[in-house]
């Protein structure tokens, strides 16, 4: 009788936790910014009249245009709608097994600072754990009768559009359903159930003229060798451990979990998890911590909650006082802070302003919560809609100053509010087609997720004029390919060609040969 009112004692903890412990990343204003264009009839780009895709998130950046088009609004907006769309997955997870045991599921997502922390960030975390509930609810639930090979490749395909590398859980399970029923039946179904990922690439083709996102190739194409990034992606999985244990002995206690149980659906999700944890190595982590884990933990969660299905209360006792033991280790626990969250002492630096480096750990990756919150923190002294931070400032002189072109290193803050005139250039091209594009100089220091090119010489002064005056040959002739790709209409005479040359290799001479010249 007491489990009756579950579900709905788990929405109003979630909702109070979430609330309390709300805030927005920079990052996040990086996408305003192209929604704010977007919605405004400028088109799906972050400088407007040029069309490069400076978010990595079609599906959440979709769904946060149409709601700030309905409430004109970013800030309260986009806390409200994660809030939502979490309290989401905590309904779907009473969908996987008894009360009882999805309660222990939950329990672990709530005590895990990645989960929590990364929940209203305003980055597309919480609708990727909403969507893996939801393919794991017609994997193992309620709704498993209703589930074909078509619908879970869907929503594979659709979380895969939410954030592109999340594409990694999904697969073995795709991979298993096909080969227990049959490839030569199962197969044109599921590549049919991941059309809308081909046809969203397809678009970003014509379109951007890329396949994947800008981003993905500021931070893959570094030149920076596959042993320093696999050493970095180690040290991230070091700072969960020092910042949020729990996350990773969750996950790790799935593994185990599933062993044991041995059932070859399960087994299917682990691979997912052990696959992403992978990529997570290989590409060198992030800087936000824990970031990255929220998804596999969220998976894990659900297997964590299939194995206590059958648990007495003895074991529940253990497994609860396990969790909370683990939760009150991490070094800045969620579950505790208040409104001084991150109200640690500012440090001058060079280029962007005091800032909280204490924060930041030796390796580069920093509580991005503590970060930002005294900045963007729903309950943070002052409060307010508007982030209480310098990038701002510069972002509205940028505004004044009437200059149309401005170089900065931060473009979530200072870009939004620097507004639609000011076109933004960024040594780490997170927004730029051909900064992204160039390695970063041989022996030159770099933080992980932040890969800076020294900007060539006239390359500003090309942007700013409309004339290419890069001073480089042959980056001259690769600007003028790009510029024809991202700035000419999408039907212009030799556009197709030169999107199909540039992305199989043709001109990557042209940028060797700049870099050689660059390192003389």
């Amino acid at each position: 009788m007491g489990l009756r009112y579950l579900p709905a004692a788990a929405i109003v903890i979630f909702a109070a936790v979430l609330l309390k412990n709300a805030w927005l990343s920079d990052d996040a204003y990086i996408t305003f910014r192209s929604v704010d264009n977007f919605v405004s009839g400028y088109g799906l780009v972050y400088n407007v009249g040029e069309r490069v895709q400076s978010y990595t998130h079609p599906l959440w950046m979709l769904s946060l245009s149409l709601i700030h088009f309905a409430t004109r609004e970013f800030y309260y907006t986009t806390i409200i709608f994660s809030v939502v769309i979490t309290l989401g997955t905590v309904h779907f997870f009473f969908k996987l097994s008894t009360r009882a045991a999805a309660l222990s599921g939950l329990v672990v997502l709530l005590a895990s600072k990645a989960f929590v922390d990364y929940s209203t960030s305003g980055l597309e975390n919480p609708l990727s754990h909403l969507l893996v509930v939801v393919f794991l609810c017609y994997l193992f639930g309620a709704k498993a009768r209703k589930a074909t090979p078509l619908l879970l490749a869907t929503i594979a395909a659709v979380a895969a559009l939410n954030r592109l590398d999340t594409l990694a859980i999904y697969l073995p399970v795709l991979t298993l359903i096909a080969a227990q029923i049959g490839w030569k039946r199962s197969l044109p179904v599921i590549l049919f159930g991941l059309s809308p990922l081909f046809v969203w690439t397809f678009f970003s083709l014509l379109y951007y003229g890329a396949a994947v996102a800008n981003p993905a190739y500021s931070k893959l194409a570094t030149g920076i060798p596959a042993g320093a990034l696999m050493q970095q992606g180690l040290f991230y999985y070091l700072n969960s451990l020092t910042q949020d244990p729990l996350t990773l002995v969750a996950i790790t206690a799935a593994c185990v979990t599933v062993s044991i149980r041995r059932d070859v659906r399960e087994l299917a999700v682990m691979a997912g998890v052990l696959l992403y944890l992978f990529y997570i190595v290989r590409v060198g982590g992030d800087f936000m911590s824990g970031r990255f884990f929220s998804v596999p933990l969220t998976a894990s969660a659900v297997l964590l909650a299939r194995g206590m299905a059958d648990a007495g209360r003895r074991r529940f006792v253990i497994f609860y006082v396990a969790v909370a033991a683990l939760a009150m280790l991490s070094a800045r626990s969620h579950l505790l802070s208040g409104p001084g969250y991150g109200d640690v002492p500012l440090v001058q630096t060079r280029f962007f302003g005091p800032l909280p480096l204490s924060l930041i750990d030796e390796h580069g990756i920093s509580d991005e919560r503590a970060f930002y919150y005294q900045a963007t923190g729903l309950l943070r002294p002052g409060g307010g809609s508007v982030p209480d931070h310098q990038w701002v400032s510069q972002g509205l002189d940028a505004s004044r100053a009437g200059a149309r072109v401005h170089e900065f290193y931060t473009l979530g803050f200072t870009g939004f509010y620097a507004g639609r005139g000011v076109h933004v250039i960024d040594p780490n091209g997170l927004n730029d087609f051909l900064i992204a594009r160039l390695p970063i100089a041989k022996y030159s220091r770099w933080r992980i997720g932040h890969f800076t090119r020294k900007i060539p010489e006239g390359y500003t002064d090309s942007v700013s004029s409309g004339h290419n005056v890069i001073t480089d040959p042959g980056l001259a002739r690769y600007y003028d390919i790009a510029t024809l790709i991202t700035r000419g209409d999408l039907f212009a005479e030799g556009r197709m060609t030169a999107i199909w040359k540039i992305n199989t290799g043709v001109y990557d001479h042209l940028i060797d040969s700049y870099m050689r010249n660059a390192e003389q």
